[in-house]
């Protein structure tokens, strides 16, 4: 028996359940954004943005979540700019051996 509690304000009748996303969605999400802040260093940039990836595909795997999405976006991006900055770092400190 349903109590008029169970009822949303909208009056449907249909109650929806709120679910946490996976914990390793939320690592990722965290990791992605940290190897965004941190790909001025490129070994620290890559390796939170691979690990970022890694975490948020197994949480996609487990249940599509916008954090899931979010830490995929955000390693992918982070992942980039490291590697981008390692090249531009690369290239700079060979310039100026020369």
């Amino acid at each position: 028996m349903r109590d008029e509690n169970d009822i949303p304000a909208g009056g449907s009748g249909k109650v929806s359940r709120m679910t946490e996303p996976p914990a390793s969605a939320l690592v990722g999400l965290g990791l992605g954004v940290l190897s965004v802040i941190l790909c001025w260093l490129p070994a620290a940039g890559i390796i939170c943005g691979i690990i970022g990836i890694t975490a948020a595909s197994i949480s996609l795997m487990k249940l599509r979540s916008g954090f899931g999405i979010g830490g995929l976006v955000t390693s992918i991006i982070g992942t980039v700019l490291s590697i981008i900055f390692a090249v531009v770092e690369l290239f700079g400190f060979l310039q100026f051996m020369k």
